[in-house]
């Protein structure tokens, strides 16, 4: 069977990172083995859906490379679906209607506690006795006494007894099915074959697993990551730092940073540099993944994002800052020029613009400098040769008795409108020779 995984996020609220993450390695083993990485949007909560959170979410992923492989399904129009699979299982006996009201259920439940004993609901003749007035939910009976061997790819064999485990609901009073049913139907329809999600949704696989066993169907593997924490240990959140995905891309990051650096949190192999997309497609595996949660480093990720920034062809960072930044390139003087330059400099794309950006062709030499220092410059530039603007600088300095940081940074101002870090002699490499008296005299 070709593999088939999926990511199925609710749009009631931002693409969290660590969804990112799970996205990724989700399309990474699907991609390794010659599968399919599917879209499923879990909308049936409509009191918190949001449209700005599908978009949220859906710009996210695209913008990360990480697109349906099929049409994007949606629970929200899978209620025939879901009403079709309760009526099989009610027909079979494995379900039944209950008409105990939640408020008896919780009575018996807080008894129990009193008494120091745990109420684990099961099937009972008044389950299905018809009450005045209430609406019955769906529960699934489940059989005491079985062990579930849940065999996860990452977290081993883990073991739960159905004596922990009450008849659950899979369908509310209204019809609408619960979370824990409607993703088995879903999974099975679309022909799911790895469940790969947050370590959080292990708890969640015993009773899913009693929910495929009840149709017959094939169990998928199921692997369940680690959370990602912040770097003093805790559950990561927005006092860390930003936790939405398109926050980093506002920020400056490129989509393949975030992605070289997500791989490596809760994943490794024996290379332990940052790996491209070809490379983490060939490397990538289920056994990688460790079981410990990973600590979200943010300065792990900037030096990520700035080596690539180095490496990338000018013809990616032109397209993303033309594209994503709405950069416009023909106001600058010799963009490659100044590209290479910023490049090496630029830890975000936003840094990368602010440098290129002092080499704009329509320049107004600031009237704030020094008129001393101007004239010091003029006579220079008056004289250069260039031949080694390097040399010559410093033997006009030496031979009027002056230092670099004398005239240094009033040379700078008088050429990109900034006392900025950048070097002189980049500046001129950039602007060239005629350009830089021309902006100075």
């Amino acid at each position: 069977m070709k593999v088939r995984t999926r990511i199925a996020p609710s749009p009631t609220g931002l693409l969290h990172i660590g969804t990112a993450r799970t996205a990724l390695f989700n399309y990474l083993f699907a991609k390794k083995h010659g599968g399919q990485f599917l879209i499923r949007i879990e909308d049936t909560d409509e009191a918190r859906n949001t449209k700005e959170s599908y978009d949220a979410i859906m710009n996210g992923l695209s913008w990360l490379g990480m697109d349906s492989d099929e049409e994007i399904e949606y629970q929200s129009k899978r209620g025939e679906l879901y009403k079709e699979k309760i009526e099989e299982l009610l027909q079979k006996g494995i379900a039944y209607y209950s008409y105990i009201p939640e408020e008896e259920i919780s009575k018996r439940k807080e008894k129990a506690i009193l008494e120091n004993t745990r109420y684990i609901h099961r099937y009972s003749p008044q389950d299905e006795t018809k009450v005045e007035g209430i609406k019955p939910v769906v529960r699934l009976k489940v059989q005491a006494g079985v062990k579930i061997i849940i065999n996860d790819a990452v977290q081993g064999d883990v073991i739960i007894n159905t004596d922990t485990i009450e008849d659950f609901v899979l369908a509310r009073s209204d019809s609408s099915p619960i979370y824990m049913f409607a993703v088995v139907c879903d999974d099975i329809d679309m022909q799911i074959t790895h469940v790969i999600r947050g370590v959080d949704h292990l708890t969640n696989t015993a009773k899913q697993i009693l929910v495929y066993n009840a149709f017959n169907a094939q169990l998928p593997t199921f692997a369940h990551i680690p959370l990602i924490h912040g770097d003093d240990g805790s559950k990561l959140s927005k006092r860390h730092g930003a936790i939405s995905t398109m926050e980093y891309k506002t920020q400056g990051y490129l989509p393949e940073a975030i992605r070289a650096y997500l791989l490596r949190l809760g994943w490794g192999s024996g290379n332990d540099d940052v790996l491209n997309d070809e490379q983490a497609l060939e490397e990538f595996s289920l056994e990688g993944i460790g079981r410990s949660p990973s600590r979200f480093d943010f300065a792990k990720l900037q030096s990520v994002n700035e080596f690539f920034i180095k490496t990338s062809p000018n013809e990616r960072l032109i397209d993303v800052l033309k594209n994503d930044y709405n950069f416009n390139f023909d106001e600058i003087l010799n963009p490659e020029l100044a590209l290479n330059l910023a490049k090496n400099r630029a830890k975000t794309m936003l840094e990368l613009m602010a440098v290129i950006r002092f080499f704009k062709k329509d320049f107004t030499k600031p009237e704030n400098i020094e008129q001393d220092k101007l004239a010091q410059i003029q006579e220079f530039l008056k004289s250069a040769k260039n031949e080694n603007l390097h040399d010559e600088f410093k033997a006009f300095l030496d031979s009027n008795g002056l230092k670099f940081k004398d005239i240094g940074p009033a040379f700078r101002v008088a050429l990109i409108g900034e006392a900025s870090s950048i070097g002189i002699f980049e500046i001129i490499a950039v602007i060239g020779f005629e350009e830089a008296k021309k902006r100075a005299l």
